[in-house]
């Protein structure tokens, strides 16, 4: 090559310098050998310290080496392998029908047309059917469908870096790590975090999606992944988890919240309290409910309905202490032996069937059988008088 820019100089200067010098238009031109083998054959160096300009086709049997940059201002086609050690930049189209590699950066300001493809450029895709295959910083390969390819890397806006206002950001970059390593670090910035937008073109956070998720891995909030929790949370706000439930359903169907366990022995929802270091508050799965607090168990709802509490305060609205006002209507003795005769229960108070069909209200009960003793002190007291006029009258 440098031999053929050798004579080409040597002809330009000829030409320029020595105008009396004429060659003829037939015939052939060579330095370096006796046998040229086209008009000009130079078997050598060639060194051109000016323009070297080919208004044909130049073809290259072996290599060019630039030491410094090649500008292409219109097309240029490579049917061979492109190693670019440097940055890589064309004006115009390009057409690469071998492999393509360069070390620096790459701009493209024109077409690229690949093989069996359409063109690929800034402004337009109309690209072919076919697969790429990634390799990532790890090592790994990774199919993926052409056109998904192309419209990735045309709508990347992500930086390592903040830049100015409506400017146009690099893509993310994968970072390899330690040797051995089955993965890498796929990071967006760090002086100027981006945003990443999943059905949105316009994240409001630096993770905004707008559909369905599935996550099949473990999940940390605020906290690295716990090993066999699916959902760890750990946060220094006032509220932990919140939830708005807005379903309106006449028929009362839905839930703010549902634990669906497969065990018996699950508990659906536990309060654990850090300063007792113990549960404080569980709910199983076979319907057992606990409440505690630091030194002993308050509350125990047994999976047979037994309840046991240390006390148990029923508030009511009304207390028979109406049956001790003079308008008091006491029912005599020997009503309340017909009406036991005739129902099987004490007036007002409910029958036995009854209790076992609707159950029993605590506070309601407490209330009738004070009613009741109340009723049966007045009945002695009038008893007693009876009995003291009786002696009064005997004596």
């Amino acid at each position: 090559m440098k031999n053929l820019f050798l004579a080409i100089f040597v002809i330009a200067t000829t030409t320029i310098y020595a105008q009396d010098n004429t060659l003829p238009t037939t015939g052939r031109i060579g330095v370096g050998t006796l046998t040229p083998s086209a008009r000009l054959d130079v078997n050598g160096n060639m060194i051109i310290d000016s323009c070297l300009l080919v208004k044909d086709s130049l073809i290259v049997n072996k290599a060019i080496r630039a030491m410094d940059r090649i500008i292409v201002e219109q097309k240029m086609t490579m049917k061979g392998n492109a190693v670019v050690k440097q940055d890589f930049r064309v004006n115009g189209n390009s057409r690469v029908d071998g492999d393509l590699r360069t070390f620096g950066n790459s701009r493209l300001e024109g077409l690229l047309k690949l093989p069996n493809t359409g063109n690929l450029s800034n402004a337009n895709v109309n690209a072919g059917s076919f697969d790429l295959l990634l390799l990532n910083a790890n090592g790994t390969a990774k199919k993926i469908d052409f056109n998904s390819f192309l419209n990735t890397m045309k709508n990347g806006i992500y930086s390592s870096e903040c830049g100015n206002f409506g400017e146009t950001f690099e893509s993310p970059t994968w970072k390899s790590v330690s040797v051995g390593a089955a993965y890498g670090y796929l990071y967006t910035g760090v002086n100027c975090p981006a945003r990443v937008g999943i059905g949105t073109d316009t994240p409001l956070y630096e993770l905004d999606v707008r559909g369905d998720q599935y996550l099949s891995g473990i999940l940390g909030i605020g906290v690295n992944p716990i090993i066999n929790t699916q959902v760890a949370i750990s946060t220094a706000r006032r509220n932990g988890m919140s939830i708005e439930h807005s379903y309106n359903d006449p028929n009362g169907n839905g839930y703010a919240y549902k634990a669906i366990v497969n065990n018996n022995l699950t508990k659906g929802y536990s309060i654990f309290n850090n300063n007792y270091q113990k549960e404080v508050f569980s709910v199983s799965a076979n319907g057992e409910m606990i409440l505690a607090s630091e030194t002993r168990q308050l509350f125990h709802v047994y999976t047979d309905g037994l309840l046991q509490a240390r006390e148990i305060k029923v508030d009511l609205a009304t207390w028979p202490d109406y049956v001790f006002e003079k308008n008091y209507e006491l029912m005599p003795l020997n009503e309340v032996k017909n009406f036991i005769q005739k129902e099987g229960h004490l007036p007002n108070i409910p029958s036995a069937e009854k209790i076992e069909a609707d159950g029993l209200n605590l506070g309601k009960m407490n209330a009738l059988l004070l009613e009741k003793i109340e009723e049966l002190t007045l009945h002695l007291i009038e008893q007693e008088k009876r009995i003291s006029e009786l002696e009064n009258n005997q004596k």
